[in-house]
């Protein structure tokens, strides 16, 4: 009897000691202007178990002509939303626009309307969050609270029970004492966008796994609950002239190779050369353009949420990958992303 007690005390004490594992909810990014789910997007959403949506609505930027700040890129309204889904609005504020609304009843305007004008578009369905994403910096910090602190306040007024969430990166982390802390009720950690996508140096833009790591500090101490943010996408950077023209979506890149008429491999690794002026998607190459592809390998993907995934201390996580289209689809089948949301539900959430 006293070996079998001391067994399952062994196990017990097993069991503690082992990984606790945590709620993990997937999501997309939706960011386009229309929203017409399509049936490879529904059956890949079904299948992986999606519950909810992260849907840009508008963006918020301030107009190079006239200076004024106010919405662009706006969603049209579908006739029907999708029912089976928890939509949750987004609205990008360009760092611009913030740092062109300095004035405290500009900015208190600015929080009327971005609430006014969200909450009239999904009028007709219940929200229990909106999210903000700008990439505010230290000289627009303090009118970025502002204004988060406002849309807090309507919100509370207008519609209690709402929560609002910002987009965190990974520096705002690290250097929270720096760079503070939005007055908001959670984030969510983006961890794409890296590197400097005009620099014609970058070799991936999107992702830096050494960069990440660097970045993976201050964790235990960082104030707001986070959920995560993933790269599921790609794109190809134009440079002309040694500076970025275009940012182009070519699916099939396989061309770069094949097509040796038109495109040729550039002196510098990963990168290919015009060799004649030439369409591509509608948009008009010069000969000796410069081509950069950007990717996010399976592998890489599967990297980031290693890295990233013991340092979040959130038990109830959403997980959501940027950003659902055709080609996500297609390059990110729902089992693999299944296989991601399942290491962070391994995970032992850091106490």
């Amino acid at each position: 009897m006293r070996y079998l007690l001391s067994g399952l005390l062994l196990l017990t004490g097993l069991a503690a000691c082992g990984p606790a594992s945590r709620t993990v909810t997937p999501a997309f990014y939706h960011w386009k202007t229309t929203l017409n789910l399509t049936a490879p997007e529904k059956a890949t959403l079904d299948s992986l178990g999606v519950k909810k949506l992260y849907i840009r609505l508008f963006d918020i930027t301030r107009n190079a002509y006239t200076g004024e700040v106010g919405p662009a890129g706006i969603l049209e309204k579908p006739e029907q939303w999708p029912s089976e889904y928890e939509i949750i609005p987004v609205i990008y504020i360009t760092n611009e626009a913030v740092a062109a609304t300095p004035a405290d009843q500009a900015m208190a305007t600015l929080s009327e309307n971005i609430i006014g004008f969200a909450t009239l578009i999904v009028k007709d369905i219940p929200i229990r969050e909106i999210q903000i994403d700008c990439d505010w910096s230290e000289s627009t910090r303090e009118r970025f609270f502002q204004l988060m602190a406002m849309m807090q306040l309507r919100l509370n007024h207008e519609k209690p029970g709402v929560l609002l969430s910002s987009t965190i990166r990974l520096h705002q982390v690290k250097y929270y004492e720096k760079t503070g802390v939005p007055p908001v009720n959670k984030g969510t950690l983006m961890l794409y966008n890296m590197g400097d996508v005009a620099d014609p140096g970058t070799e991936n833009s999107i992702l830096d796994l050494d960069v990440t790591r660097d970045y993976l500090v201050n964790f235990d101490k960082y104030p707001l609950p986070l959920d995560v943010a993933l790269p599921a996408y790609g794109w190809t950077v134009v440079l002309r002239d040694n500076k970025p023209l275009k940012l182009l979506n070519i699916s099939d890149l396989s061309i770069l190779e094949t097509d040796t008429a038109r495109f040729a491999p550039d002196s510098v690794a990963q990168r290919y050369r015009v060799r004649r002026s030439t369409f591509v998607n509608g948009f008009y190459l010069y000969k000796d353009d410069i081509l950069r592809p950007e990717q996010v390998t399976q592998e890489a993907l599967t990297q980031l949420a290693d890295l990233v995934s013991p340092v979040i201390r959130n038990p109830n996580l959403t997980v959501t990958f940027y950003h659902l289209t055709p080609q996500t689809i297609s390059t990110y089948p729902y089992v693999f992303l299944e296989k991601i949301c399942r290491r962070f539900r391994s995970a032992d959430p850091a106490p």
